[in-house]
């Protein structure tokens, strides 16, 4: 995921998600959302529209932002047995429990992907 600093260069792309005005969106960067063994999967390179304003429940994909690094980081966010955590979809990549190392900053939409 690209950081999170602010940038001068601004891209508008237009969407179907019904998101709310705070909606923004992002251009995927790694492979820990790209399933290989089939099921959803977000490649590299695609442009996700992420709402902060929706609720981030038990199997929505969110971005969440790092605290030891201040980047952003696409999961699935599963709960389980009471606890957290962020779900990568390539499963080579370890699932993170979520236990105050990160702040999730908003829910997936939609995901636009250029052929």
């Amino acid at each position: 995921m690209e950081s999170l600093h602010q940038s001068t260069d601004t891209t508008f792309y237009q969407h179907t998600a019904n998101v709310s005005d705070q909606a923004f969106a992002l251009r995927v960067k790694g492979d820990s959302m790209t399933s290989y063994s089939g099921g959803k999967s977000i490649p590299e390179g695609s442009v996700i529209i992420v709402d902060p304003n929706i609720q981030a429940e038990h199997g929505k994909v969110v971005v969440a932002r790092l605290e030891s690094s201040n980047e952003a980081t696409l999961k699935q966010l599963v709960e389980d047995g009471g606890a957290r955590f962020l779900k990568p979809f390539n499963n080579s990549y370890p699932t993170m429990p979520i236990n105050g190392n990160c702040t999730i900053i908003g829910v997936v939409r939609q995901v636009i992907q250029d052929f």
